[in-house]
């Protein structure tokens, strides 16, 4: 009577799990690089906000009206204001925002 496995019973076993461990490693291969892909578009998404909120706190805390409008050619303005926004690290700083072909 034996209490041992065969060479051909490991042999098989290690083939059955290294086929295994590769598409493991595949699927965590796409795992990364979906991950990376999405990562990227969150990136974007984050920096667009921040351009968004910092524009919103500009304006809106913009001081005593005195917003300027210069109008410099029919597709290009300027807009020039100083605003209460501590996010630019600066007491009362002056903004200017340049408007071309409706854009900011």
């Amino acid at each position: 009577m034996r209490k041992a496995f065969t060479l051909i019973e490991l042999m098989v076993s290690i083939a059955i799990l290294s086929i295994m461990m590769i598409f493991l490693y595949q699927s965590y291969s796409s795992l990364n690089k979906a991950n990376s892909i999405y990562s990227k578009e969150m990136q974007k998404i984050k920096t667009k906000q921040l351009r968004r909120k910092i524009l919103f706190l500009d304006f809106s805390l913009a001081l005593s009206k005195n917003i300027t409008i210069i109008n410099q050619d029919k597709k290009n303005d300027v807009v020039f204001f100083q605003t209460s926004h501590s996010m630019h690290n600066r007491y009362n700083p002056y903004i200017a925002y340049i408007l071309k072909d409706f854009k900011l």
